[in-house]
């Protein structure tokens, strides 16, 4: 009785865990969803100008989803049907990496849109702090869309105190 009341007892905990992470990834997609579009957005601004020009946007996104703190990231990801590699927004739980949620961007790497590498961007842009990631513990965290010519870098920041 007490072997069958164990298995019943872990049955219901791996369960409920189960169905706990698709909630979370569920938010967490719904966050990347909305930082995306707010990339494709930043994108399509830059590109209605023939000029160089750079564009940041603060985002208003929740601390923390099921009590934990997550990370945001762009990154480069391979498709494997097609093997090409495309830009999508992840994030996930810092505490968790493997629970996440992605949006994918309209833009293959390679193009003439590019994801932030944590290179030295060469601006005097002294309100922003670019990042390859960015944790939804930090305020202020925006996005940004840097055009030089026909190429553009998009990335991920924090807007400093007084920018």
């Amino acid at each position: 009785m007490i072997a069958l009341f164990f298995i019943v007892t872990v049955y219901y905990t791996y369960s409920y865990s189960m169905i706990q992470d698709e909630v979370v990834e569920t938010q967490l997609e719904e966050i990347a969803g909305y930082v995306s579009s707010n990339i494709v957005q930043l994108v399509s601004l830059t590109t209605l100008s023939g000029e160089d020009q750079f564009l940041i946007k603060e985002l208003k996104i929740p601390r923390y989803v099921a009590n934990s703190i997550y990370e945001v990231t762009i990154e480069r990801y391979t498709d494997p049907i097609s093997q090409g590699e495309v830009l999508r927004v992840r994030v996930y739980l810092a505490s968790r990496p493997s629970v996440y949620g992605v949006s994918y961007l309209p833009w293959s790497e390679g193009g003439p849109i590019h994801a932030y590498n944590g290179t030295d961007l060469g601006i005097p842009e002294s309100s922003l702090s670019p990042n390859v990631s960015v944790s939804s513990g930090y305020e202020r965290i925006c996005v940004w869309a840097l055009k030089r010519g026909t190429e553009i870098t998009i990335g991920l920041g924090r807007r400093l105190v007084g920018g």
